[in-house]
């Protein structure tokens, strides 16, 4: 094909153009193909109390800042509730006639418009809302040949009391219908009242898997994964795989996202186990599962985040990993070879980082039970010197350290300033098994803090290269509770040594090649002074958070600040005056870090 074929081949299929301009805001696009020519689109945004697609530029500037609710909820975690609600609008994209195509009377594909009327609430006058806020995404429907299939809250419960959601289905023919008909409930057995997600269809759209918990009022509750055999007659209930008479379900995991083989033959679904975020394989009808036994994992390394059919016999898989904040691989199913086509940090040493670095151990918890941790070392490791302790308590409570990137708390960072990072997975954690994470009711300050204890032992005993006499410990949401925890349980003989020093959260900064001193700080009680700083560690452009204040919760009022390896802690009242007291009253002076304490 001649150069100038090819360059305008490339620029039809890969160029992109604006097909529809929206008064609005839209997301989370989904489309289905219905024919050669016709292509039905979802995506989810805001809904007006008349139904109509709402455009902030239409509101009418308040006069003040107050707000009226008649009714629960006036805030949902991090917003407010407005009048207008989440809700999916559909519509029809035509392929267009022009150049070569229309000569052979056939669609230009690379050419559409959309179809009259345009975008339709597929929610008019209902009380219903998809996706679920706060959080709710693209994961909370999907699009097929047939419809659209969505999770809603149920509008019957009380949204401040209980997390009942359920699925329903619209059917839909040309997706160009001005009047949707009304959501049909896609039924689950009665035993399941709790929370549903993943609406999935099957290519021909005819299947559609999901998942719902049983509980209604633990929104941490296992998820079962069900099928609904013929979406267009919903007279019978789905049908759970891997269903016991117990009602505990045969497969002792969460099943997240889920996708269709091409052939609809087998199911790809994601679930945790050990500190990872596997993919795994079974077959698409519940009978068939049961006699082919439990899952089996295609990809048991690092942390799959979704997976795609490429082609009839392979799949895209998107994840990261603990060094890796991006990788994309294609995956064979049948003989399991997983190739990676994209990785942004080049396995890791974009950032000058290995998978040498990552490593985990197991020791016994409070209970009859092993407790699982990750741990990341420095690059440059080793074993033969010993270093300070990054302990990293993880929030949730029912969440887990995976082996994953992260911007919020990455390991990578702590390690790469000298510390070796232990992140434990106490009792509440998931993808061990429901018995640990549920161990966590009733116990949020017992057998997790038990098992973090114990983990602490454990490092102290068997990790040689870890020097627990300078141990810092973090965490957010549950973890800052558990530090708080930590803190005020210390006393004359506290269960965990007085340099296990704590702060509620980080904040990671970019090192100046000449750092100048931390500005002054000031609290309550504390005259206005500069802090004496020691040189900081300076790793791959990384600092550890500047000084900061908080209040120790027992005892006398002191002001604390957190600091880097290289730096002094000391109370904030004698840090002018080169004194090193007792971090508590009851605690004896701590030393500055790379210095050995004396006996």
């Amino acid at each position: 094909m001649p150069l100038a074929d090819v360059q305008q081949l490339t620029c039809r299929l890969f160029s992109p153009k604006e097909i529809h301009c929206f008064g609005g805001s839209v997301a989370n696009l989904k489309i289905s193909r219905l024919s050669d020519s016709k292509v039905a689109l979802a995506v989810s945004g805001p809904a007006t109390p008349k139904d109509r697609l709402h455009n902030p530029e239409d509101d009418k500037k308040p006069h003040s800042t107050a707000k009226v609710y008649t009714s629960l909820y006036v805030r949902h975690w991090d917003s407010y509730v407005s009048e207008n609600r989440s809700v999916i609008w559909y519509g029809c994209l035509s392929a267009t006639g022009g150049g070569k195509a229309a000569e052979q009377g056939k669609p230009d594909s690379n050419t559409y418009t959309l179809e009259a009327p345009g975008l339709v609430n597929a929610l008019a006058g209902t009380s219903l809302q998809s996706p679920v806020p706060p959080f709710g995404g693209g994961g909370d429907f999907d699009i097929g040949p047939r419809g659209l299939a969505f999770v809603s809250r149920d509008p019957a419960s009380n949204p401040a009391l209980y997390t009942r959601s359920d699925v329903y289905f619209v059917p839909l023919k040309t997706f160009t219908e001005t009047e949707p008909q009304t959501p049909r409930l896609v039924p689950a057995p009665r035993a399941l009242e709790g929370y549903a997600a993943s609406p999935v269809f099957s290519p021909d759209g005819r299947r559609l898997v999901f998942t719902k918990m049983r509980s209604r009022q633990y929104e941490s509750d296992k998820p079962r994964l069900l099928l609904t055999a013929d979406i267009e007659h919903l007279t019978t209930d789905a049908v759970e795989f891997y269903a016991t008479t117990d009602g505990e379900g045969g497969w002792d995991a969460r099943p997240e996202g889920v996708v269709w083989s091409a052939d609809a033959a087998e199911l790809y679904v994601t679930a945790e186990k050990s500190g990872r975020g596997m993919l795994w394989k079974l077959p698409s009808d519940p009978a068939a599962a049961a006699t082919a036994g439990l899952p089996q994992c295609l990809v048991s390394e690092g942390t799959v985040g979704e997976a795609r059919p490429l082609g009839s016999d392979k799949l895209l898989l998107s994840g990261s990993s603990l060094v890796d904040n991006s990788i994309y691989s294609i995956l064979d199913p049948a003989s399991k070879q997983l190739d990676v086509v994209s990785s942004n940090s080049k396995g890791g040493r974009t950032f000058g980082l290995s998978r040498s670095q990552c490593d985990e151990i197991w020791f016994q918890g409070a209970g009859d039970y092993q407790v699982h941790a990750l741990v990341f070392k420095p690059s440059g490791f080793d074993a033969s010197k010993r270093y300070p302790l990054a302990f990293l308590i993880h929030g949730g409570p029912q969440g887990a350290w995976l082996d994953s990137w992260s911007t919020r708390w990455n390991p990578a960072v702590f390690a790469e300033q000298g510390y070796v990072v232990v992140c434990p997975n106490p009792t509440g954690s998931t993808g061990y098994g429901m018995a640990l994470q549920d161990g966590i009711r009733n116990e949020w300050g017992g057998r997790p803090y038990q098992d973090l204890e114990r983990c602490f032992d454990y490092i102290a005993a068997q990790m040689p290269y870890v020097d627990t006499d300078r141990a810092v410990a973090a965490g957010a949401s549950y973890g800052g509770y558990m530090i708080s925890t930590l803190l005020t349980s210390l006393s004359p003989s506290p269960p965990l040594p007085p340099s296990f020093i704590v702060g509620l959260t980080s904040r990671f900064e970019r090192l100046d090649p000449r750092p100048a001193p931390g500005p002054p700080l000031q609290g309550p009680r504390v005259p206005r002074r500069r802090l004496q700083h020691a040189r900081p560690v300076r790793v791959r452009g990384a600092l550890l958070s500047s000084a900061r204040l908080w209040r120790h919760s027992v005892g006398e009022p002191r002001w604390l600040r957190a600091l880097g390896p290289g730096e002094v802690y000391r109370p904030v009242e004698h840090a002018a005056a080169g004194a090193s007291p007792s971090l508590f009253p009851f605690c004896p002076a701590l030393p500055p870090f790379g210095s050995k304490r004396s006996s």
